[in-house]
């Protein structure tokens, strides 16, 4: 558990470097939780909580992942003036 905190901070840290967004830290960090109650949940030996939170977990996947798609693809995220140039120059490979 200690390496998991340590490795988490670690990443939290670079969110404070230009150009990089906390928020996409942020929501890995929360996915990454999310898929863990899927994975994890599977070895609880508890039939009724074993169900439990592998179905919570998946159930919550497919919302967050969904509700992410689609807020991405729905063309009303803004580009900030300082980030215009690197997303112009992303957009010629995309």
């Amino acid at each position: 558990l200690g390496v998991v905190l340590c490795s988490v901070a670690i990443v939290m840290l670079f969110s404070f470097i230009p150009f990089v967004d906390w928020a996409a830290h942020l929501g890995g960090l929360i996915a990454g939780f999310v898929v863990g109650l899927v994975l994890f949940g599977c070895w609880i030996e508890n039939k009724r909580w074993r169900i439990w939170w592998c179905a919570t977990g998946a159930g919550i996947t497919i919302i967050l992942f969904t509700a992410g798609l689609i807020y991405m693809y729905s063309g009303n995220i803004e580009i900030h003036e300082e980030l215009a140039d690197v997303c112009q120059y992303y957009q010629q490979f995309y």
